[in-house]
């Protein structure tokens, strides 16, 4: 599995990840959701990623920039 994950400075609440292929990316928002339901406080989602790729990232970033998601559990 080739990822690649953003190492800026951020708050410590915020995802981004970014995947080659869009079933990686959404293998692992499905995951971190499961978690969710088991007490992580963080919902994740799908968005395109900004170079041919996919991107999961906490549910407040993708509303909060405007991005189009999707998610599931």
């Amino acid at each position: 599995m080739t990822t690649t994950e953003q190492s800026t400075k951020r708050k410590s609440t915020e995802v981004l990840r970014f995947f080659d292929s869009e079933s990686e990316a959404r293998d692992y928002m499905v995951m971190r959701n499961r978690a969710h339901q088991l007490g992580d406080k963080q919902l994740v989602v799908l968005v395109d990623g900004p170079e041919d790729n996919f991107a999961v990232m906490d549910l407040e970033s993708a509303i909060s920039n405007g991005f189009l998601y999707c998610w599931e559990v």
